[in-house]
């Protein structure tokens, strides 16, 4: 269950990319949904399916499939 809010509206690409890694290090979850993301961050969740996977690309965050279709997001050390 997540016990926080982000309340950050995002204004341009990297302030996204930014605020996706923010939340990931406010988090008291290990692992976050792109729906929960989205909902927090209060930006498409196609956008942040974007941002998730040009994350991955550069290493700061890592996915696993966990169910037919759920994926989960954590961020890497």
């Amino acid at each position: 269950m997540m016990d926080f809010e982000y309340h950050g509206m995002p204004t341009g690409n990297d302030e996204a990319l930014e605020q996706i890694l923010d939340l990931f290090a406010t988090t008291d979850d290990p692992v976050l949904t792109a729906n929960e993301i989205a909902d927090q961050i209060r930006v498409s969740r196609r956008t942040v399916l974007r941002k998730l996977k040009q994350l991955k690309e550069e290493g700061k965050i890592e996915r696993k499939e966990v169910g037919g279709r759920a994926v989960v997001w954590w961020r890497t050390l």
